[in-house]
C-alpha cells in the first residue's frame, strides 16, 4: 500500500518515485474574456505538444481531434461567457497520439464584469480505458 508520510513525501518504493516529473503535473491555463489563451504552463505545453507561444492565443485549438472540433467549437461559447463553472472532454492529437483530456474552469470576474477563465486540464487517457462508454460532457 502506497501513501505519502506527514511531511507530504512518498516512500521510496512508490510509484511517485518511479516517474516524478509525470505525475502530479496540472496544465493551467487563464483566458481572457474572448476565449484566447493568455497563459499556459510547461504542463499543459508538454501535454499537447506546443511550445507556450503556439498554445497561446487559439493555438492549442490545433490540437483538438478532427471528430471533437465542432463540439469543441461550439462549447467554447460557454466558455467565453460568466457561467462559475465550465467542463467539457475531448480528445487532442499529437506526436501521433491521440489523449482524452477533462477541462475545467471557473470565471474570472471583476465585480459583475467577466474577465476570463482559469483552469486546468487533466489527461484522462487511461479513465477512458476502463469507462468507455462513460458520456463525454459538453459544459
Amino acid at each position: 500500500m502506497y501513501g505519502f508520510s506527514d511531511s507530504g513525501t512518498a516512500p521510496a518504493n512508490s510509484p511517485v518515485m518511479n516517474d516524478p516529473p509525470k505525475l502530479g503535473r496540472v496544465a493551467i491555463y487563464q483566458t481572457d474574456a474572448q476565449g484566447r489563451c493568455v497563459y499556459v504552463n510547461s504542463a499543459l505545453c508538454e501535454l499537447f505538444g506546443l511550445t507556450e507561444k503556439d498554445a497561446l492565443g487559439l493555438g492549442w485549438l490545433d490540437r483538438i481531434h478532427p471528430e471533437d472540433r465542432d463540439r469543441v467549437s461550439a462549447a467554447r461559447q460557454y466558455a467565453t461567457s460568466p457561467i462559475p463553472v465550465f467542463h467539457i472532454e475531448y480528445r487532442i492529437q499529437q506526436q501521433g497520439r491521440t489523449r482524452w483530456v477533462a477541462a475545467f474552469s471557473t470565471a474570472l470576474m471583476e465585480g459583475a464584469t467577466f474577465k476570463g477563465r482559469v483552469g486546468t486540464i487533466t489527461d484522462i487517457t487511461e479513465a477512458k480505458s476502463h469507462y468507455p462508454d462513460e458520456d463525454s460532457g459538453s459544459g
